[in-house]
């Protein structure tokens, strides 16, 4: 064994008790938050991975595909006007190199054409943390099945170009609960929540929308209101 092998091996041997506090202390957290949730069969719709943050937060099962994946703003708009119907629709793989998103994502993205890209009829999906096609269709079924319409929270956010005019048709949606994240403010705009942590940015950041935004919105409330609204 190597010196650089031997300072590896050392540093893993040390390091391994803190990961296991942190494992122990993120489960514990979950829990605390699990304990204020008293609406838990709830769905999330998100133009991107926010889906999936949400019920990581509080160690609950995916009740939504919309998670680990984006959508650019017009086909989540497209989605939205349909939901149910372009949800039951088969996903359909395509080569990255046909959507036509393809140019824009490849300007901002140097990854783009390594992960799976599918359509919904004329919905585009794109399955930026799955490692194949097997992956997101099996995850993507299996948790569409778990749709709840009857306790839906909708998100979008300004992420991907999405033009002030796309957020405001947006907000016009006929949703009971629905979030518009952003970085910074648009009157008029109903449920616009601006996440302070990314004043002055073009658009918020998925490290926010991650770790930050209930600073700025404070999502176990909104979904404990959700359940009485249900009731």
């Amino acid at each position: 064994m190597n010196r650089e092998s031997v300072k590896r091996a050392l540093g893993e041997r040390v390091l391994r008790p803190w990961w296991a506090l942190r494992r122990r202390m993120e489960a514990a957290r979950k829990a605390l938050r699990r304990a204020a949730l008293r609406n838990r069969d709830f769905t999330v719709l998100s133009n991107n991975c926010f889906g999936g943050f949400v019920y990581q937060r509080y160690g609950l099962p995916y009740r939504t595909p919309t998670a680990g994946l984006f959508f650019m703003p017009e086909d989540y708009l497209r989605l939205l006007r349909d939901p149910r119907r372009y949800l039951a629709a088969p996903l359909a793989f395509i080569d990255p190199a046909a959507s036509r998103h393809a140019a824009a994502l490849r300007a901002v993205d140097p990854g783009y054409g390594r992960y799976p890209v599918a359509r919904l009829l004329d919905v585009e999906v794109f399955f930026m943390h799955y490692a194949d096609e097997r992956e997101a269709r099996a995850k993507w079924t299996r948790r569409a099945a778990r749709i709840n319409w009857d306790n839906l929270l909708v998100k979008f956010c300004d992420q991907n170009g999405a033009t002030e005019a796309q957020l405001r048709a947006f907000d016009a949606l006929p949703y009971a609960h629905k979030v518009c994240f952003t970085a910074r403010a648009y009157p008029g705009l109903a449920c616009g929540v601006v996440l302070r942590r990314d004043a002055g940015e073009p658009c918020v950041r998925a490290e926010t929308e991650e770790l930050y935004f209930t600073r700025d919105y404070p999502l176990t409330r909104r979904l404990n209101a959700m359940r009485r609204r249900v009731k």
